[in-house]
């Protein structure tokens, strides 16, 4: 008996140390919530025509790059790049759980909670009721089957929809050369961060206004021909975003609103005339342009899969415009010799998001195999 109860005062123990544990842990996680640079101007905006939730996020938030976590106190919107006119987005957790697209479903078509009821009162009618003899079940007559002919839906292929892509990854050297730099900045240590002083060399005849945004970039690496081995440009990546607040005598001092990447001096800017995130829609093109891949995306050394970036050997001179879609292909070793469109493996869709004069960055919308820089491209009728 004094065993048992000694088990029981340890059990009781134990369950009040758990208690008071997750009560301490889950004040500790709010305190940081609360601390955090989360401070939303409103706690809820409904959608406008040509709202994204880059530049919803920017205007409630002050903080562009928080679009995931807002994206998250909205789990009923599926997808982020697509959000309409009339979307109410949160600022904040909701407080009780959303319903489910069953209870949507239910409520949309009229159907209650009564009916539960009803269906168990229902059968206990039925229960009291004399069965049917089975002969007389056999003659009975069965009612008539009604056929509809419904048409069946058509699925888009990704080359057919609208994308998102981001902008400005790929400079030519001409660009380059036109673009200022952060010469100096006020703290001593060699990254920048939010609420640094940083001091700006501008091109000649550019005169920033205070309150101008503009963003800091590096240089990745150089893009080349994998066969002839020509120069086409820059590989670059985002690092920062900075305000001007002054300017004199062709430098300007300006203010880190926030480092996304190494942000230091020495690095290139160029003024955020709009969202990095954009929508590109499909387009047809008027001829056929053969081209080859140049490069991939600067995470990935080798190839590419849906959703990355790609570099092509063709541009605006070549007649390719945003939109325009590129079949890749490949043409294994063991079809040398065979007639091209036997030879030709398809392997993969890309689409147009930035044409520059010579080069072109495409996004991977489809792709059946590993895409590697030298494979072939044409356009898509």
């Amino acid at each position: 008996m004094k065993r048992l109860y000694a088990l029981l005062v340890v059990s009781m123990l134990a369950t009040f140390g758990l208690i008071s544990g997750m009560t301490v842990y889950a004040q500790s996680a709010e305190d940081d919530v609360m601390q955090d640079d989360f401070q939303p101007n409103k706690m809820q905006h409904v959608v406008e025509d040509g709202d994204t939730l880059w530049d919803i996020c920017d205007a409630v938030l002050g903080r562009p790059d928080m679009w995931p976590r807002v994206w998250s106190m909205n789990p009923e919107i599926t997808n982020p790049h697509w959000i309409y006119p009339g979307d109410i987005i949160r600022f904040q957790v909701p407080a009780e759980e959303l319903p489910s697209m069953a209870a949507m479903a239910a409520e949309l078509t009229g159907a209650d909670e009564t009916m539960e009821d009803e269906d168990s009162e229902v059968e206990e009618e039925n229960s009291e009721e004399e069965v049917l003899a089975y002969d007389d079940f056999l003659n009975q007559e069965s009612p008539p089957i009604e056929v509809v002919t419904a048409s069946a839906q058509r699925r888009v292929p990704p080359e057919n929809q609208p994308q998102r892509a981001f902008l400005n990854i790929f400079l030519t050297k001409k660009q380059l050369e036109e673009q200022g730099r952060l010469v100096n900045a006020a703290p001593d240590r060699l990254l920048l961060a939010s609420g640094d002083t940083v001091y700006v060399k501008f091109s000649d005849g550019v005169v920033p206004k205070p309150g101008t945004r503009y963003v800091s970039y590096r240089t990745i690496k150089e893009v080349s021909h994998p066969k002839s081995g020509d120069f086409f440009g820059y590989m670059t990546q985002i690092t920062g975003m900075f305000q001007v607040v002054a300017y004199r005598e062709g430098v300007g001092t300006a203010r880190v609103l926030r480092a996304v990447a190494e942000m230091e001096r020495g690095q290139l800017v160029a003024p955020l005339l709009q969202s990095p995130l954009v929508t590109v829609y499909p387009s047809k093109a008027d001829k056929v342009v053969d081209g080859v891949i140049l490069a991939v995306q600067n995470d990935h050394e080798a190839f590419v899969a849906q959703g990355n970036y790609v570099f092509i050997d063709r541009g605006s001179v070549d007649g390719v415009t945003k939109g325009q879609r590129f079949k890749v292909y490949r043409f294994p070793v063991q079809f040398a010799g065979a007639p091209e469109e036997v030879a030709r493996l398809d392997i993969g869709t890309l689409m147009v998001v930035d044409a520059k004069e010579k080069a072109s960055t495409c996004l991977v919308v489809n792709a059946n195999q590993e895409i590697s820089p030298g494979d072939a491209v044409r356009t898509m009728p």
